[in-house]
């Protein structure tokens, strides 16, 4: 096995004809990121799937079913769209449309005087089975102030919780993972410390798995992607409530 995989970016302003055939191409100016490889393709009869939460061709233990899923919903939020061209045994490609920020709209964007970052101290468990984002994540909470133990997914979560809860102050985990998700890891927390303080994380929107887990009484959730100062606002809200 093997192959190449080649990642570009480019300007791209679309034309009366892209614009007619592409509802979502609104903008004037997008950046394209277009992703191609040459792998094995994707299967004619899976391409209406790809984008479904949790559709996987992967045996369990080498996928979710989540990342194409939760890479879509990203870059919708960031008002975008994709586009993806694939033939078995030939190869796929990924077109990312992202629009483009004029000056004014970077300047308007940038953060307000009164948002700022919310030092805080202590032990904080961040569970979550991307590693890129554990790492990042981790990098996050550091800046923020705390000491962080992590765990790959919901069951090691769970042990390590159990070795550690004394000095965790919080547990910040995503909601679905491999072996057990956020919620049900939560369970099981609860059943070790009762009092266990829970921020629950997803690329997908508030819904009735949010809603439920909430219910059973998780503190909080924010959505990916999330901000530094939405973070450090959230944590420093769950830990110093009652």
């Amino acid at each position: 096995m093997g192959g190449n995989l080649t990642v570009t970016i480019s300007h791209f302003s679309p034309d009366s004809h892209f614009s007619s055939t592409h509802v979502e191409a609104i903008e004037k100016k997008y950046w394209l990121i277009r992703v191609e490889d040459t792998g094995v393709g994707i299967e004619p009869k899976n391409m209406t799937k790809i984008f479904d939460p949790f559709f996987t061709t992967k045996s369990i233990s080498k996928g979710t079913g989540l990342g194409l899923a939760m890479a879509y919903n990203i870059i919708q939020q960031h008002k975008g769209f994709i586009e993806v061209h694939s033939q078995p045994g030939e190869g796929t490609s990924f077109d990312v449309f992202i629009p483009q920020l004029d000056d004014k709209q970077y300047v308007s964007d940038k953060i307000k005087p009164d948002e700022k970052l919310i030092k805080g101290f202590g032990t904080v468990l961040l569970v979550d089975d991307e590693e890129t984002l554990r790492h990042t994540t981790r990098e996050i909470l550091e800046t923020i102030g705390y000491d962080v133990i992590t765990a790959k997914d919901g069951r090691e979560g769970v042990d390590v919780f159990k070795e550690n809860n004394d000095q965790v102050k919080l547990v910040f985990m995503d909601m679905a993972m491999p072996n057990m998700s956020g919620k049900d890891a939560y369970i099981e927390m609860k059943k070790i410390n009762p009092a266990v303080k829970v921020l629950l994380t997803s690329g997908f929107k508030f819904d009735q798995r949010v809603k439920e887990a909430l219910a059973l009484g998780v503190n909080g959730f924010i959505q990916k992607p999330f901000s530094m100062v939405d973070l450090s606002r959230r944590i420093h809200e769950i830990i110093h409530s009652s």
